[in-house]
């Protein structure tokens, strides 16, 4: 029974199941397949986001997508196209785009769109060559997205995609420059 007295799962319960689910199945090594071809990641989690309906996982072999409503997950690595399957962090926006922050490979994201019941990848990294080291992502309501990387950081408007502001050398001597 739940704390509104039914037995019906709550939001927080429903987590907690795929979060379960999704650390059962890091446990050991994970392949994805295409065709021949097969990708042999080790899947430590590292940082979680959750929506409404999934829980998403960065990982230091990729991205896991557990899909609440289903009782699904799924694991994307190189073989299903992401562009570094070291990733480092994770965001939602509130369209329900997925934002992950990789450690070579810029930042990859999954599109929410109409007529998909899951997001589907973007196949171009955002800022990729231009920013290594991704830690931390933030998204400031439906504009901006902060990006905590290995030399410092990059604000990045959503709406025109264009870094407005990075700052170099946090903490070295007190002394932000951009």
């Amino acid at each position: 029974m739940n704390r509104t007295g039914t037995t019906g799962t709550t939001g927080t319960e429903r987590v907690l199941h795929a979060l379960t689910a999704t650390i059962l199945l890091t446990s050991s090594l994970v392949s994805g397949a295409v065709g021949e071809w097969r990708t042999y990641t080790r899947l430590d989690i590292r940082r979680i986001a959750a929506t409404e309906n999934a829980v998403w996982a960065a990982t230091g072999g990729g991205i896991i997508h557990s899909n609440l409503d289903q009782g699904t997950a799924r694991t994307y690595s190189a073989t299903e196209g992401i562009s570094d399957g070291n990733v480092r962090s994770v965001a939602v926006d509130s369209a329900g785009n997925v934002w992950f922050g990789t450690e070579n490979g810029g930042i990859v994201r999954f599109v929410k769109r109409s007529g998909f019941s899951q997001p589907v990848l973007d196949q171009t990294p955002l800022l990729a060559g231009e920013i290594i080291g991704v830690r931390a992502l933030h998204i400031d309501g439906d504009s901006l997205l902060y990006i905590g990387h290995s030399t410092g950081l990059t604000v990045y408007d959503l709406r025109t995609k264009l870094v407005l502001e990075t700052y170099y050398q946090l903490g070295s001597d007190g002394a932000i420059r951009n």
